[in-house]
């Protein structure tokens, strides 16, 4: 079918449905054209084209939903609305049909010259969403756009010059001049409707909200300060990244202190774990095995035992052949039947995240008798003191994975958990790590130890990090003199 020129107008239901045949017919042939084949040249041409065609059609949609709706044939269909009676039709969502039928009701009413415009392809369909979402609201607004200098005509013109970024915001500006007040009545509407809602699903937590510009931006920047350059090992996307780094900023603010500043007991991430699966974890977190000794000297194994953690002195970590070994791979074996760890609300983690979550926390001892009364409540005691903390910080810098560079407030102190077995705490059996490579450690199973070389009378150290195969992860720090006393 030969298509027929703008001059022979279709009239009848008939002659529509056979135009709009030969449409599709001859956009099918075209999709089988050998677009990669083609030149630039040849392929900026096809660009504008399609581009062309593609406003043609929104400028085509937007003229049936208008007359379609204004002919009222939709009503003897028992559909509720014009909207409900398109979606059916189109199996499109319900917001959508109601959309186009909101564009083409402003364009049919306030927006001739835009209607004009999209017709002609002179726009695209994103300008003309923008002007019918921003500059017919109002009374004051739809009398500006009838001003011959400022007005409709202006908008358009704008809209076939402007990206639409940029004009986006030149409408933005020309609604709030054309009526201030909408603008502040819509500033606070705004503030009214933000919401958050966390949610928890099976797996996880599920979170989602609205929030106005000038808060969206605020988050928008603290979490592209938190996130920074990512390491050259950072696989992660960017939306990730993102959820890193809220998480990071909620960190941060808990860790420093600021919230609730006179409460007893300050906002605070708890776990609950039960001796025996503290015990099991630490048999199963060192090398080598072999028999165990509790805190009291006495043996165990993985899944007995009662030790007190906070009642006795905190031990330290391994070594090898003289030099420092932080293990990351866990004999699972010890854990089988070791029941979970536990948040606030119950919910169950896996032993590698109580891990994680133990190497800078601070534990607290609760002691219940058989009828679940509390027996004892021991003081709160951190793994490593204030002063220790601080020497670790001193002497690292930052984080110490290799090629990051994050500094000491976004993380924390890693260590060996069986420091249980091993002797006396010490800043030689921590390291600095972001909360990012903490993590990723422990999931990964990193091993970490000491590299010691010495430059005169001074030992420089540096951390290597090692995969369970054995493979050296990426170039370490340069090494750096410990602080000097």
């Amino acid at each position: 079918m030969t298509l027929t020129t703008d001059a022979a107008v279709p009239r009848t239901a008939a002659e529509i449905a056979e135009r709009l045949a030969a449409v599709r017919n001859e956009l099918g042939v075209l999709a089988r054209a050998p677009f990669a084949g083609l030149d630039e040249p040849a392929a900026r041409a096809v660009v504008t084209g399609i581009e062309q065609i593609t406003r043609g059609l929104e400028g085509l949609q937007d003229a049936a939903v208008g007359g379609l709706e204004a002919g009222r044939a939709w009503e003897g269909t028992g559909y509720r609305s014009f909207s409900v009676w398109w979606s059916a039709q189109t199996h499109r969502r319900t917001s959508t049909a109601r959309a186009a039928q909101y564009q083409a009701r402003n364009l049919r009413e306030h927006l001739p010259l835009t209607a004009a415009a999209l017709e002609a392809g002179r726009i695209g369909g994103e300008h003309v969403r923008v002007l019918t979402r921003f500059v017919t609201k109002t009374q004051a607004q739809r009398d500006q756009l009838r001003d011959p200098e400022a007005g409709e005509a202006f908008l358009v013109e704008q809209a076939g010059r402007l990206p639409v970024e940029m004009y986006t915001r030149l409408v933005k500006e020309w609604a709030v001049c054309a009526d201030p007040e909408a603008a502040d009545r819509g500033w606070r509407e705004e503030g009214a409707r933000e919401e958050l809602f966390l949610s928890q699903v099976l797996d996880g937590t599920d979170l989602h909200g609205w929030l106005g510009l000038e808060h969206g931006q605020v988050v928008d920047e603290a979490l592209r300060a938190a996130t920074g350059v990512p390491a050259a090992d950072d696989e992660r996307t960017p939306a990730q990244r993102r959820a890193g780094a809220l998480v990071h900023v909620c960190r941060a603010y808990l860790d420093g202190g600021v919230a609730q500043q006179g409460a007893r007991v300050r906002p605070h991430l708890a776990i609950t774990v039960d001796a025996v699966t503290l015990a099991a974890l630490v048999a199963a977190s060192r090398p080598g095995g072999g028999a165990e000794k509790d805190a009291f000297g006495s043996p165990t194994s993985a899944g007995a035992g009662s030790p007190d953690v906070c009642g006795t002195e905190v031990l330290a970590g391994a070594r090898s052949g003289g030099a420092v070994v932080i293990p990351g791979e866990r004999d699972v074996d010890q854990l089988r039947g070791a029941h979970p760890a536990s948040l606030a609300d119950g919910t169950p983690i896996p032993h590698g995240q109580l891990a994680k979550l133990l190497c800078d926390g601070e534990l607290h001892r609760v002691v219940f008798g058989p009828e679940g009364q509390i027996l004892d409540s021991g003081r709160t005691q951190r793994l490593f003191t204030a002063a220790q903390s601080r020497a670790i910080i001193a002497r690292d810098r930052h984080c110490q994975y290799p090629g990051c560079t994050a500094p000491p407030w976004e993380g924390e102190i890693h260590h060996s958990i069986w420091w249980y077995h091993q002797g006396r705490t010490s800043t030689d059996n921590g390291v600095l790590l972001c909360w990012y490579h903490h993590t990723y450690v422990h999931q990964q199973h990193l091993t970490i130890s000491q590299s010691v070389a010495r430059a005169g009378p001074q030992e420089l150290r540096h951390w290597v990090f090692t995969s369970p195969d054995g493979e050296r992860i990426g170039a370490p720090p340069p090494p750096v003199p410990p602080p000097q006393e």
